[in-house]
């Protein structure tokens, strides 16, 4: 069985016994990895085979210059004019907001976003998914960040936050505008072949909702609708994934009416796994499982692969799951606690295409 048919054999719960691994591995851990693999990429491991495909902004950073001070050292504009200020993990950065300071509707409406067609090179991003699909991998089309965390990371959390429970206007401009641009990118991404669609946001801490659910349901429900609908109506059945970190149980039935297949990271710490695959299991499938707050960087090599063990046998009956970390493996997991996730899978996998 290739690395493809495993993933959507599982996708479309088609209980072949078989579980998918995916890592997302942290620039230091990246390195290490493949130096300790021999590997170009983590990729090439023959249980795992996802790559994360997404375009890349070509437009000119100058419009956001009226936005930012430009003497700050080391600010990294993006594709939205967020700042980014990087520490030494390049995963991590402080976020400069540059529509902090705005306040009136034609502001929010003259605000410079990205053209999503002609600010991005699509040319390249459709031969990486050739690419990926030539070499027995998943492209994974990722509109990351989706809608609530970019416009956060635009307007800044609280001033966010309080637009929306106030209902102001500028709320629903930013959100139609980022719509609007995240629709099209879906459309681009559909149309250059990409097998599942990425899309979400973290709207949850470990406790619960960061805001009401109502309040998504009326700010970001419909909007994740018309980008998913957009996509299917260019081709129908697309599998759709939606990550989101955190307890995301109050708005998992409407995620499901949204249309998602797949859940990422179903977060071990805040979420019952096994719970959500007895009561969701027959119409949603599961991506991550694996914690990484104690398990991964904490725990024994022999815990990791009865942990391990345990999610493969109990959410991978019946197909509908991918095994993968809860969130990116940081610096700190020693490198023998990845392998022994590893050879868990493995080891799982062997058994199963024997049985």
């Amino acid at each position: 069985m290739t690395r493809r048919d495993r993933f959507f054999r599982a996708l479309r719960r088609e209980g072949s016994g078989e579980v998918p691994l995916q890592l997302d591995l942290c620039p230091d851990q990246l390195a290490r990895f493949v130096s300790r693999h021999h590997l170009s990429a983590p990729h090439e491991l023959p249980e795992s085979g996802v790559c994360d495909i997404s375009p890349r902004f070509t437009g000119d950073r100058e419009r956001f210059a009226a936005y930012h001070d430009l003497t700050t050292a080391n600010l990294h504009i993006g594709a939205f004019g967020i700042g980014y200020l990087y520490g030494k993990s390049l995963h991590f950065s402080e976020k400069v907001h540059p529509m902090r300071g705005l306040s009136t509707p034609d502001e929010f409406h003259c605000y410079p976003y990205p053209d999503a067609d002609a600010d991005f090179d699509w040319d390249a991003f459709a031969k990486d998914v050739a690419m990926a699909k030539a070499a027995d991998c998943i492209a994974i089309g990722k509109l990351t960040q989706t809608l609530f965390e970019t416009a956060w990371q635009m307007r800044g959390m609280e001033a966010l936050l309080v637009d929306l429970a106030l209902d102001e206007p500028v709320a629903a401009i930013l959100l139609d505008r980022l719509t609007a641009v995240r629709l099209r990118m879906a459309e681009r991404m559909t149309v250059a072949g990409v097998d599942v669609l990425w899309v979400g946001d973290d709207v949850a801490t470990q406790r619960g909702m960061m805001f009401a659910a109502d309040q998504w349901r009326q700010w970001f429900a419909p909007r994740i609708r018309a980008i998913i609908e957009a996509a299917r109506a260019m081709r129908p059945g697309l599998p759709v994934a939606y990550h989101g970190c955190g307890n995301m149980t109050d708005i998992l039935p409407d995620l499901l009416e949204l249309g998602v297949d797949l859940l990422h990271p179903v977060q071990p710490e805040c979420m019952d796994v096994f719970e959500l695959k007895r009561r969701y299991g027959d119409r949603l499938s599961f991506w991550g499982g694996v914690g990484t707050q104690r398990l991964l960087p904490r725990g024994t090599p022999g815990e990791i692969r009865a942990a391990t063990a345990e999610l493969l046998t109990r959410l991978g009956k019946g197909g509908g799951f991918i095994i993968a970390p809860a969130h990116v493996v940081e610096p700190e997991v020693p490198d023998a606690n990845i392998d022994a996730l590893i050879d868990a899978v493995k080891t799982h996998n062997t058994h199963a295409t024997q049985h």
